[in-house]
């Protein structure tokens, strides 16, 4: 299962730096300089620069607008615009901003510039090339590891990832954000102490802030510890009541221990807080999620349906309406599948976004092409459309677009018997996809090993995974599975 569309939403707002020191551009300078014309514009930047780091991305777009108010040529205003932008419009429209403005700032600046450009293209290798020359030119500043480390982040290079964030805490101890996905990096790689150590000092430096303390209830939340987790994301809504993400946290704890109705209860009532469209978003997502844990398929479909005249954008009801397909084919229900899918593909067409992005959304309704004739038994023309997904994902070399090749070449080797052959390829798929995990537990108890599928399905019980469609799909047929054992 895939909700990459959701990802890569959410991923273009958090993986630039969140944190830039201004400097006056003087030789010897060893920090990555701002350019402006305008003190007001650069005391402007410094307040949204301050929010950014807390990660409140809608109070400080606006302190990015009023910086590029007094300065339109304020590049790095510009490129903080679009990350915190409100919808993807906006953020394709500062971006491009920045981007015609880059021969006009620093190198650095140039770099930062490029590596987001990069991101929006899809072209992680050179997003990591941009950010390893700005370590070569500012090797003391931690705004430089920060962004390679992020890089390494956002493709699941999390040991790379800690590389470079204790090099940005060495020359900076008190750079709060870096703690942040210091905690997130060890968590992913199960080093749940680092993890632990990490954000508590996050909440050290900046306790009257949500974010870390919401950072802390996910750690909670992955460690089965579910009500301590709730009691944070709580502490995040007292410290700010519009936390939206708090919101969710709680919900999905709800979902884990069976609370479903009053977990729909807590998204409910963040609904009625005027939030962006982007936020409403991922509060319909969580409400389809948690309705899809208790096993409401029609309801959680009703959920994704009725998002239709709310005001949403193109690329919103695309993702919606795919979602909505991902149901309809775990229910076996393949025509309907298939119907979303088209109807994806027509909303596609109406959706203003860059040619490389849409095509890398056009490659993702592929992999649906493939996975609805694995599920109707046409194991030929699965293998002709992974063949093809597979060459256009060798070709950007995406790390996310592999994953789904190779969990689709596994998923083609268990129609096929190959159950050796089929971990093989699972094993480099995305494993952070429970999904996966149970596959796995699949073709191990396919192979007689008890044992092994045992394992796999006691990680997929327990991976506690944030607000997630594939975890609520898998997460009881895994725990019906154990029980047979």
């Amino acid at each position: 299962m895939s909700c990459n569309l959701k990802t890569f939403i959410y991923s273009l707002s958090i993986l630039l730096i969140y944190s830039i020191f201004f400097q006056c551009k003087e030789e010897g300078t060893n920090k990555i300089p701002i350019t402006t014309s305008s003190e007001e514009a650069l005391s402007y930047f410094l307040e949204g620069k301050d929010l950014s780091e807390k990660l409140r991305l809608e109070e400080a777009y606006k302190f990015f607008q009023k910086a590029i108010g007094e300065d339109p040529d304020f590049a790095l205003a510009h490129l903080y615009s679009s990350i915190t932008a409100p919808n993807a419009e906006v953020r394709l429209e500062e971006l491009e901003n920045a981007i015609s403005l880059k021969n006009h700032v620093t190198e650095g600046e140039r770099l930062i510039i490029e590596g987001m450009e990069a991101t929006f293209s899809g072209s992680y290798k050179k997003q990591q090339d941009c950010y390893r020359k700005l370590v070569e030119l500012y090797p003391e500043d931690e705004q430089a590891y920060y962004l390679l480390g992020n890089s390494y982040f956002s493709q699941h290079d999390y040991n790379l990832a800690l590389g470079e964030y204790r090099r940005a805490t060495e020359i900076n101890a008190n750079f709060a954000p870096v703690y942040n996905q210091l905690g997130y990096a060890h968590k992913y790689l199960g080093n749940y102490q680092e993890a632990e150590e990490a954000f508590k000092q996050y909440i050290k430096l900046i306790s009257d802030d949500p974010n870390p303390h919401d950072s802390y209830a996910e750690l909670q939340m992955k460690m089965g510890k579910f009500q301590k987790s709730i009691s944070l994301y709580e502490k995040a809504l007292k410290i700010e009541p519009e936390f939206f993400n708090s919101y969710i946290g709680i919900a999905t704890n709800l979902n884990f221990l069976g609370r479903h109705k009053e977990a729909r209860q807590v998204l409910k009532k963040a609904l009625e807080i005027p939030h962006s469209k982007e936020r409403r978003y991922y509060l319909y997502y969580a409400l389809s999620v948690s309705f899809v844990d208790e096993g409401k398929f029609d309801s959680a479909k009703a959920v994704l349906k009725n998002t239709s005249g709310k005001d949403f954008s193109n690329l919103h009801l695309l993702d919606f309406v795919t979602l909505t397909g991902v149901i309809n084919e775990e229910l076996g229900e393949v025509e309907k599948a298939e119907n979303n899918y088209k109807q994806a593909s027509e909303i596609l067409t109406e959706v203003n976004l860059p040619e490389d992005i849409k095509n890398r959304i056009k490659q993702n309704l592929l992999y649906h092409k493939a996975s609805l004739f694995l599920r109707t038994n046409d194991i030929a023309e699965a293998k002709k459309i992974t063949r093809e997904f597979g060459e256009k994902a060798d070709s950007t070399q995406n790390r996310h677009q592999l994953w789904l090749y190779h969990e689709l070449l596994g998923r083609i080797a268990m129609k096929e018997n190959n159950f050796t052959e089929a971990l093989g390829e699972f094993r480099r798929s995305n494993l952070e996809n429970p999904y996966n995990l149970f596959r796995m537990a699949q073709a191990y108890y396919a192979m007689g090993d008890i044992s092994k599928a045992r394992e796999f399905l006691e990680k997929t019980i327990h991976h506690n995974t944030f607000n997630s469609l594939e975890y609520a799909l898998v997460r009881h047929r895994a725990e019906e599975m154990l029980g047979k054992f």
